[in-house]
C-alpha cells in the first residue's frame, strides 16, 4: 500500500487518524469486504484488537461478484493525475502483498499478471483505442496497440471480425472470492475476530 505526503504508509496514516484512546481498544468494522479485511489484518499486525462485524457474513456483499481488476492504467483518468500516480505506485506493491498473504495462509488467490486487452470491433472503437493509447503515451504509461492477428493469438475466441486491440500489460487481476477467503483466514490467524 502507498504512502502519504509525509512518507507514512496508508495504514499508519489511518491509525493516526483514530483518537489515541481508541487505538488501544477495540476497532469494529462494519463489513468484511476486501478493504475492510485488509485493513483489519494490518491493524491486528500492528498490535490492535480488531473485530469485523458483517451481518451478511464474510464477503457476502459485493465481493463475490466484483471484477477483481487492478487496472489504473486502463482506467487512467487525465483529470486526476495524482490519483493515477498513487494507484500505479500501489499496484507495484500489490504483488508482494499478495505473495505474503498466500505464503501466510497457504491459499491461492488466482492473482494474474497477464494484463488487459481492449478490443475494437468497429472503426469508432478503433478511434477510441487510438485516443486511449495517445493518453497513455502522454503520461508515459505502457500500452501497446496490437493488430487483429496478434489480438486473436492472445484471445483466440474473439470474433474474427475484431479490427485491432490495445494491450495494457501492467494491469493485474485477482479473484475477489479467493482473496476474501484468504484475508478472512489471515485476519483470524492473526488474532482478529470475525
Amino acid at each position: 500500500f502507498g504512502s502519504d505526503s509525509q512518507g507514512r504508509d496508508v495504514f499508519t496514516t489511518l491509525i493516526l487518524a483514530i483518537p489515541p484512546t481508541l487505538r488501544v481498544g477495540l476497532i469494529a468494522g462494519v463489513v468484511s469486504v476486501v478493504i475492510g479485511l485488509a485493513l483489519g489484518c494490518e491493524l491486528v499486525r500492528r498490535g490492535m484488537k480488531v473485530a469485523i462485524l458483517d451481518k451478511q457474513g464474510v464477503g457476502a456483499g459485493a465481493s463475490p461478484v466484483a471484477g477483481g481488476m487492478l487496472a489504473p492504467v486502463s482506467e487512467a483518468s487525465v483529470e486526476h493525475p495524482q490519483l493515477l500516480d498513487f494507484a500505479i505506485h500501489n499496484l507495484q506493491l500489490y504483488g508482494d502483498w499478495i505473495a505474503r498473504l498466500q505464503r501466510e495462509t497457504g491459499r491461492r488467490v488466482d492473482f494474474r499478471t497477464d494484463g488487459t486487452v481492449f478490443v475494437a470491433l468497429t472503426r469508432d472503437d478503433e478511434q477510441d483505442l487510438e485516443h486511449l493509447h495517445s493518453l497513455h503515451e502522454k503520461r508515459s504509461l505502457r500500452s501497446q496497440f496490437i493488430t487483429a492477428e496478434r489480438l486473436l493469438e492472445l484471445e483466440p475466441y474473439l470474433s474474427p471480425r475484431s479490427l485491432c486491440g490495445l494491450l495494457v500489460e501492467t494491469d493485474l487481476h485477482v479473484d475477489p472470492r479467493y482473496l476474501v477467503q484468504a484475508l478472512a483466514q489471515q485476519f483470524e490467524q492473526s488474532g482478529g475476530v470475525l
